[in-house]
């Protein structure tokens, strides 16, 4: 895999068991100690998913170690939408 891919796991892997606890908590209500097991295993998820990361860093070169990845732009898409919208819509006289 990937180093981002890594990288987006460590943070998907609390993410996800904090849904599944949080939405399943009327049903995990009476099973005990489930979500102590849940939330040990995402931790525990994103802890080998770190592992990983580092390993997938190590396998490159020295200055190809700074890697960058970004979900979603904002700041770009709404600059954009802007001027689109803008010229799109300017009245002619």
């Amino acid at each position: 895999m990937s180093v981002t891919t890594w990288a987006w796991l460590v943070l998907a892997f609390p993410l996800a068991g904090t849904l599944v606890i949080g939405l399943g908590w009327p049903a995990l209500r009476g099973m005990g100690r489930a979500a102590g097991w849940i939330g040990t295993g995402a931790i525990a998820g994103s802890f080998a998913c770190a592992i990983g990361t580092l390993i997938a860093l190590q396998d490159r070169a020295e200055d190809a170690r700074q890697v960058t990845a970004t979900l979603f732009d904002y700041a770009g898409r709404s600059a954009s939408t802007r001027t689109s919208r803008s010229s799109s819509t300017r009245c002619r006289s």
